[in-house]
C-alpha cells in the first residue's frame, strides 16, 4: 500500500501534532528513505465527505491543500504512483 487516507479516532488526532502537514511530511520521509513508489498517507474524519470526494476515485497526490497530479511533482525526488488512495481505520490498517 503506497496510499492512505486514514480514518482519524481520538488517539490519532492526539497524537498528530499539525494533521495539515501530515500528508506532505510522510512524502518527503518516504521520499528520503528511498522508498519507491513513495508512500504517503493523511487523516479524515469519516463524516467528511467533502474531503474524501476531493480524492476518492482519483490519482496523484492529495497534500496540504488537495488533490495534485502525478505530473505537478518532481518526479527526480518523489517517484508517485498511478494507484488511488485506500480508506482505512487504524484497526483495519494493523489487522
Amino acid at each position: 500500500m503506497t496510499k492512505l487516507a486514514l480514518i482519524s479516532n481520538e488517539h490519532l488526532v492526539k497524537v498528530t501534532r499539525y494533521e495539515l502537514a501530515v500528508p506532505d511530511e510522510s512524502l518527503l520521509l518516504s521520499g528520503m528513505e528511498g522508498d519507491f513508489p513513495v508512500r504517503s498517507y493523511f487523516l479524515v474524519r469519516a463524516d467528511d465527505t467533502a474531503k474524501q470526494n476531493t480524492f476518492i476515485g482519483k490519482y496523484g497526490f492529495y497534500g496540504a491543500f488537495g488533490m495534485i497530479a502525478p505530473e505537478g511533482i518532481n518526479y527526480a525526488y518523489f517517484k508517485i504512483d498511478t494507484t488511488r488512495y485506500q480508506i482505512l481505520t487504524y484497526e483495519e490498517l494493523f489487522r
